[in-house]
């Protein structure tokens, strides 16, 4: 199973992984893209996943102060457009607790799938991927800190 993840915002985290591989898990490609790249992204990464998880933006009192909030919508927008025009391929949201709470940074490290650089959106991006693996029944040992 090869999931693409997506953390949208100005400058929006994106991965592909592969799930259930010999080591467990590969992470074929993370970036942080800027937005006028994401429909390049999404036009040539999306048709080579099988399922897309995307970091739910929630509209609330704080999103009147926050100047990116639209970016994250439009950026939404964008992948969901891609993601309809890319058949069978099946949209996933997740909050950005979801992810977060179940997937730490450790346990992305364990599973060899931290990515090094930018500004940790790629990260949470593979973390939606991650949790969404564990939610559909995905397992790998490293997923438990070595000492539990």
């Amino acid at each position: 199973m090869i999931v693409a993840g997506v953390g949208p915002g100005l400058l929006t985290g994106t991965c592909l992984v592969q799930f259930d591989t010999p080591d467990g898990c590969t992470l074929l490609q993370a970036a942080e893209v800027e937005f006028e790249n994401l429909l390049a992204w999404c036009e040539v990464t999306l048709p080579k996943a099988d399922r897309l998880v995307v970091e739910q933006f929630i509209i609330n009192a704080r999103t009147i102060k926050n100047t990116q909030a639209p970016f994250s919508l439009e950026a939404i927008g964008v992948v969901r457009a891609i993601q309809l025009r890319t058949p069978p391929l099946k949209l996933d949201m997740q909050s950005a607790t979801e992810g977060k709470s179940l997937v730490d940074n450790k346990m992305l490290r364990r599973l060899g799938l931290w990515f090094r650089g930018g500004e940790g959106h790629a990260n949470d991006a593979i973390r939606h991927t991650v949790a969404y693996a564990i939610r559909k029944g995905w397992r790998d040992p490293r997923m438990m800190p070595p000492d539990a």
